[in-house]
């Protein structure tokens, strides 16, 4: 039973890898007005982009029609 438990713990131990990745998009918030906030897009309106993070904040919006056009770029620096 004992060698059962320690190779469980073995397994798992090779999946925590994995808890430490952060997707790109989500380190900052979604607009402008968020990433000045710091990354209060759950809880602010932020327009259209409150979709991704928090649907309920959609019933913050004026009334009528929306568009919002909007560019991220997203570069690295790495070095070997």
């Amino acid at each position: 039973m004992r060698k059962k438990i320690t190779a469980g713990f073995l397994l798992l131990s090779c999946y925590a890898h994995s808890v430490h990745a952060t997707q790109v998009f989500d380190l900052e918030g979604f607009g402008a007005t968020s990433r000045a906030m710091g990354g209060t897009s759950a809880s602010y309106y932020t327009g259209n982009a409150g979709l991704v993070s928090n649907p309920a904040t959609l019933q913050l919006a004026p009334e009528g029609r929306q568009f919002e056009l909007g560019l991220d770029v997203i570069t690295t620096d790495i070095q070997a």
